[in-house]
């Protein structure tokens, strides 16, 4: 019998997820905090559950939700104007009740911002506490909350997305002169991060952290100009590049995951 997986939250990533691990005979579960798409969820073939955070998760059947094998947490960061460590609350109450409700394994999904933004590669061993650019929160911080649980924990650390609904020549404007043509791009589309949860569900790995980035890095001027053309639309460039990190996905490979795009331009 195939495994129960719980989807916490289930927005861009975690609504294809659970209509692929659906359409393969796992019981799925989804979470949002919105009652008004409990129906569009229920369409996927997933289980609807409104779970909300206060900090601790909370709902009308939070048993049912948290009766699972597998989490998959998919939430982006959650914040508090007035409590700095909101998320870190938060997460650390979703760890907790892994233990208490037994769950075997969480798949966490982090970013690639907990890497400097310096010209050389990074590799998982390579993280450091850095606040986020994007969240503005400690991306580390986060994925040490599932490392102490007594269960199995696989962190996801995501490049930059694009796919359905999310169109990567819609990222630059054609108004202005973009910046730093030459650096490489860690850019990871839809399907790909979809395939990478589940090969991670059905992996036997303990405790693992992997990078989740196309494997072949176009430059941002490849990557933007292709997309941008697709729309109609011509990019200007100012020729000046600094910084520019690149993050291997080579760990996730050896495992014996397959990039469904082996470069970001494949997937436009």
């Amino acid at each position: 019998m195939k495994e129960k997986v719980s989807i916490l939250g289930c927005g861009w990533i975690g609504r294809p997820l659970g209509k692929r691990l659906s359409s393969r005979g796992y019981t799925v579960k989804g979470s949002t905090t919105r009652t008004s798409m409990m129906a569009q969820i229920a369409l996927e073939g997933i289980i609807p559950f409104q779970v909300n955070a206060n900090p601790v998760p909370f709902g009308s059947n939070i048993d049912g939700f948290f009766d699972c094998d597998v989490l998959v947490g998919t939430i982006p960061p959650p914040s508090n104007p007035l409590i700095p460590d909101w998320a870190f609350m938060v997460h650390s109450s979703i760890s907790r009740k892994v233990v208490e409700y037994g769950i075997k394994k969480v798949v966490l999904i982090s970013s690639t911002s907990v890497y400097p933004d310096e010209a050389r590669v990074y590799r998982e061993a390579d993280a450091q506490s850095i606040v986020s650019k994007h969240s503005g929160t400690v991306m580390l911080d986060l994925e040490k909350c599932y490392t102490l649980g007594g269960f199995s924990s696989i962190v996801l650390r995501l490049g930059g997305l694009f796919g359905p609904d999310r169109d990567p020549g819609k990222f630059l404007s054609a108004q202005r002169s973009n910046t730093n043509p030459d650096n490489p791009v860690n850019m990871v589309h839809l399907d790909d991060v979809v395939s990478a949860i589940q090969f991670c569900i059905e992996d036997d790995a303990q405790h693992e952290v992997f990078n989740v980035v196309s494997p072949e890095h176009s430059t941002r001027r490849a990557f933007y100009d292709k997309a941008a053309a697709l729309r109609g639309i011509s990019l200007t460039w100012n020729e000046n590049s600094t910084g520019g990190k690149k993050v291997s996905s080579e760990k996730l490979q050896k495992k014996g995951f397959t990039f469904k795009y082996k470069s970001p331009e494949e997937a436009l």
